[in-house]
């Protein structure tokens, strides 16, 4: 298994931006690789969903099941694209000094030949050898999309409710 991780701070409450991070209906317009959402089951603590996703012109779509908690969004594939045999995670929202801190973690087992083919159709000439470690910067490079969309949009909207509240107090 390959297990990475990364942080991204963003300048909003954990229970705003975990809000962000749960309502999976805003994600196609604010995240322009993600090109559908369909969810199959949200009761606000577990969601079962089928993302489309396009990677370097290439379409993939598999399920995610997720699992809210108190501060993290816990997520695994049971049914992962043909170029991963595992693909599990989470976002933990941690308050911090710039808002919230969110680490986002990966753990990947990649299927070699399919992920092969799959870099192949994305335009991507990768050796046997290098497989995993750019499955992982493409999964990476997603993410971090998908995340830094996210913050633009709850800072966005963060930053147009105070300008409401200035314009009502002024």
């Amino acid at each position: 298994m390959r297990s990475f991780e990364f942080n991204v701070d963003i300048a909003a409450t954990p229970s705003e931006v975990q809000s962000v991070f749960w309502d999976l209906k805003s994600w196609p317009s604010v995240a322009p690789h993600v090109r559908a959402m369909h969810v199959h089951y949200d009761d606000g603590v577990v969601q079962v969903v089928t993302m489309d996703v396009l990677t370097r012109g290439h379409e993939t779509s598999f399920k995610s099941v997720r699992l809210r908690g108190k501060n993290s969004i816990m997520y695994i594939q049971p049914e992962p694209p043909p170029a991963l045999t595992l693909h599990k995670g989470s976002w933990t929202f941690l308050d911090g000094s710039k808002g919230t801190t969110v680490i986002c973690r990966h753990d990947i087992e990649v299927n070699t030949e399919p992920a092969r083919a799959f870099l192949a159709a994305a335009n991507l000439d990768v050796p046997r050898g290098q497989v995993e470690e750019v499955m992982e910067q493409v999964i990476r490079s997603n993410s971090l999309q998908t995340i830094q969309a996210l913050k633009k949009k709850v800072e966005t909207q963060r930053s147009g409710d105070y300008a409401a509240v200035n314009l009502q107090v002024a």
